[in-house]
């Protein structure tokens, strides 16, 4: 299975972003293509000296931006941390590439409580 459908999918990673989720995980989701803005996994999380010499990052500074692609060992953490007990999801009807994303919801639906 890609790597792109065991972690958590851009939109819900920028949902977590907005609700203050510590953006620190193994994979980010970083824009890539020289303002195309085509969006990719990364395992490096790229600074703004990282990205010096890069034109597209240096003339928009404003677009320097990434997410954290929770993997779903990083949301169970995330979510047991929150509450103190793992969700359960054997009875969910949920296929492997989903399971990241309904963590995330969970996590996000903790949050705003």
């Amino acid at each position: 299975m890609e790597i792109e459908k065991q972690v958590v999918s851009l939109e819900l990673a920028r949902k977590m972003k907005d609700l203050g989720f510590e953006q620190e995980s193994l994979f980010y989701w970083f824009p890539f293509g020289g303002g195309v803005h085509e969006w990719q996994l990364t395992e490096r999380l790229f600074s703004k000296e990282d990205l010096k010499g890069w034109k597209f990052y240096e003339k928009n500074d404003k677009d320097f931006v990434f997410y954290s692609a929770y993997t779903v060992a990083e949301l169970l953490k995330i979510i047991y941390d929150m509450t103190g007990m793992l969700p359960c999801i054997h009875d969910r009807d949920l296929k492997p590439e989903k399971i990241a994303d309904y963590l995330a919801e969970v996590a996000c639906n903790i949050k705003e409580e």
